[in-house]
């Protein structure tokens, strides 16, 4: 097939070569001046739509024009190898290769878009694909941040609790270590309530005392040497005033303390010591024991006493 297409494309090359010359030779001709030598003189055409005379030309005499200055066609010859024959055209065939050819070239510039059109959407996968990748990580980041402050938030909220139980376990030990205090407090109570019931032996009868300030009942001597039936008649000569704390006084608190008081042979008072109280009525401690150590007695020595004396004495707080 492609070697008969080279000789039908040779052959087609050198009919137009023969054509281009024919026509380069009658483009000399009609260019030749009248004058050219050997020509005779240019005549006026005479006008052929009233024809006066019809030459009998022969179709088939031939005329040497090379006097005239016309050269004859040249004949093409082709060589063909011997014993080969010119090959013929087929148009149908040149047509339908032509048409080949077309639809190979149509062919390849369909497989080149189409090539074009697969790199195009490569392209756009994997720009796609890139795309993805970076929102999951974005995703990925966001949850591991995420994760991270809830987890923060959890050990704070675990610290905070951990801090509320330790809270609530020092308020706890402070609450029974409240409450083992005033148990004890209580069971001083009951044994100095104990003891002083023990000790008291005789009773006595003393005046009223001013500013809520009075002995207690059944108050008895001290167990002690010379105390026992020493005959003493306790009375205040001088007492000194009692000042009401400001603390109790703003939390309206009243109550009473029971002070074990000592005095000399002179009725001078040497100590003044707290052995009860009313509940929340030590606040009322140091200022009883301020007052009764400004305290006078009738001195023991005017009944024969040299010995010091001891009772218990409750001074009460009202508001």
């Amino acid at each position: 097939m492609n070697k008969k297409l080279v000789i039908s494309l040779a052959l087609l090359f050198f009919l137009t070569l023969s054509m281009a010359q024919d026509n380069e030779e009658d483009n000399d001709q009609d260019k030749r001046p009248s004058w050219s030598p050997g020509l005779p003189e240019r005549q006026t055409t005479k006008d052929l739509s009233k024809p006066e005379f019809k030459p009998e030309i022969d179709d088939e005499l031939e005329l040497d024009m090379s006097e005239f200055g016309i050269k004859p066609k040249s004949e093409i010859d082709i060589e063909l190898p011997i014993g080969s024959e010119l090959p013929v055209v087929d148009e149908k065939a040149a047509k339908e290769e032509q048409e080949r050819l077309e639809q190979e070239r149509l062919e390849q510039e369909r497989l080149e878009q189409e090539r074009l059109e697969q790199e195009r959407l490569e392209q756009e996968r994997l720009e796609q694909e890139r795309l993805e990748q970076e929102r999951l990580e974005q995703e990925r980041l966001e949850q591991e941040r995420l994760e991270q402050e809830r987890l923060e938030q959890e050990r704070l909220e675990q610290e905070r609790l951990e801090q509320e139980r330790l809270e609530q376990e020092r308020l706890e030990q402070e609450r029974l270590e409240q409450e083992r205090l005033e148990q004890e407090l209580l069971e001083q109570e009951r044994l100095e309530q104990e003891r002083l019931e023990q000790e008291q032996a005789t009773e006595s009868q003393d005046s009223a005392e001013p500013m809520d300030i009075a002995p207690k009942e059944n108050e008895t001597n001290a167990l002690s040497p010379g105390n026992v039936n020493s005959g003493y008649t306790w009375k205040i000569t001088k007492q000194a005033p009692v000042e009401y704390p400001v603390k109790a006084a703003i939390d309206n608190l009243e109550g009473w303390v029971d002070l074990e008081v000592t005095i000399n042979a002179a009725g001078e008072v040497v100590s003044a010591t707290p052995v009860k109280y009313s509940r929340k009525g030590r606040i009322f401690g140091k200022p009883a024991i301020q007052s009764v150590n400004d305290w006078l007695f009738e001195p023991p020595s005017n009944s024969g006493i040299n010995e010091p004396q001891t009772r218990i004495y409750r001074i009460e707080f009202n508001l």
